[in-house]
């Protein structure tokens, strides 16, 4: 290995390092670390057969699909990665999912494909290997993430880094261009929402797809799972306001409800505040810490839908900054499926949400703490907002619009095949 690749895989390990300490901590840095040393030495063992010149012409393939995601965080990899297992099943595509750091493996199973999907990956030597072999077979893959993490300038500037250690943020904001080179080695982008779609083209040039996030079986299991089971009688009685996050990037999210949420605590003496994930409890609630119930660990899918569903109404707070404009609908979904009202900022969620009907759209601490007031006084409101959300949501169930997206999608790059042979 050369100097340069050596110099560049210890500046991705280090960063990688740092990303996965601030979400899985020391534990995870040592688990990681031994896996990637066991398929390093896996792939040093054997050498590869492959022919090295391109193919003579553009090779003609069902449709199959192969998918090299980041799977580090698990709520991204359920709705970007499994959906799309899911999808595929749907519409009768076989699908393969493998760990980029199983490069041998995952050029073998490009052999089948016709096309990559590529998820939420920084430019690497690995990525640039397997890229290399799907030029060679004349593969088009399509560059997806779901927020702005290409945009260095951006993700410097998103408030909610502002509260992670230094050093942790400085390796975010760095490790932004690694995904900006890896954005530019694609043919095609791919993402969550039509605005992300369109800034993707705008770095980078290339024709761009939607799928949206959606609600697949499994989800609808777990919820009929925990509709049929008995309730465990509540820890503590009471109106349950819950927010969730998987990590403390959402520090800053979370404060701009926190006032309204302290207002609405004072005047109600039976009201909690759940809060699932490691967020950061704001200055101005910690006069109510002892009525804070808090699961800060990482929680598996089923068990954070069952804590949301033990509540009363649940919180989408999103700051007005440019970073958050790209997220897309998770919090509305999920709320409905658990029939628990949804208060939420119009970032975003104005493009969903209807307000009064299906949800609460809240713009100022008023309307933040008449919200909370109205919803927790109020069973009959509760009642016909979830039932009206829940009807409403229908139209993301995978086997609506995010397969028909999907296929549109193979469809194109097929087209595109075919007029480039």
């Amino acid at each position: 290995m050369d100097t340069d690749r050596v110099v560049q895989t210890a500046r991705f390990g280090a960063r990688k390092a740092r990303e996965v300490y601030a979400v899985e901590g020391a534990r995870g840095v040592v688990r990681r670390a031994r896996n990637w040393a066991r398929k390093r030495r896996s792939g040093a063992a054997g050498i590869s057969l492959l022919p090295v010149g391109p193919l003579p012409e553009v090779p003609v393939w069902q449709p199959h699909v192969l998918s090299v995601a980041e799977r580090s965080l698990p709520q991204c990899y359920h709705y970007r990665v499994d959906q799309k297992r899911e999808i595929c099943q749907i519409l009768g595509v076989p699908f393969d999912d493998l760990p980029l750091d199983d490069v041998d493996e995952v050029i073998t199973r490009l052999q089948l494909a016709s096309v990559l999907i590529v998820y939420r990956l920084p430019e690497t030597p690995a990525l640039h290997r397997v890229l290399k072999e799907a030029d060679r077979l004349r593969v088009p893959v399509i560059y997806e993430v779901d927020d702005l993490i290409y945009r260095r300038e951006v993700t410097a500037n998103n408030p909610n880094l502002a509260t992670l250690p230094a050093d942790v943020r400085a390796a975010v904001i760095s490790g932004s261009d690694g995904y900006f080179h890896a954005l530019n080695l694609g043919q095609a982008n791919l993402a969550s929402t039509q605005p992300l779609a369109d800034d993707m083209h705008e770095v980078n040039g290339r024709p761009g797809f939607v799928v949206d996030n959606g609600i697949d079986a499994t989800m609808l299991e777990i919820i009929e799972g925990i509709r049929v089971q008995p309730v465990p009688p509540p820890q503590r009685d009471g109106i349950v306001v819950t927010y969730g996050s998987g990590s403390r990037a959402n520090d800053h999210d979370f404060a701009l409800a926190a006032p309204a949420i302290a207002a609405w605590l004072h005047e109600t003496p039976a009201g909690l505040l759940k809060i699932l994930g490691p967020v950061r409890l704001p200055e101005v609630l910690e006069p109510f810490s002892d009525r804070v119930l808090r699961r800060t660990e990482h929680l598996a899918y089923g068990e954070y839908l069952r804590e949301l569903r033990d509540s009363t109404i649940s919180l989408a707070p999103l700051t007005n900054d440019h970073f958050n404009a790209f997220k897309s609908q998770v919090k509305y979904l999920e709320s409905a499926l658990v029939s628990v009202p949804l208060v939420a900022s119009p970032m975003v969620y104005e493009n969903y949400v209807e307000d009064g009907r299906t949800g609460i759209i809240a713009r100022t601490e008023t309307q933040w703490f008449d919200a909370l007031k109205s919803l927790s006084t109020d069973s009959e409101r509760r009642s016909a907002m979830v039932a009206a959300a829940r009807e409403h949501v229908r139209q993301w169930e995978l086997a609506n619009g995010p397969a028909q997206q999907f296929a549109a999608m193979l469809a194109a790059l097929s087209d595109s095949q075919k007029r480039a042979s």
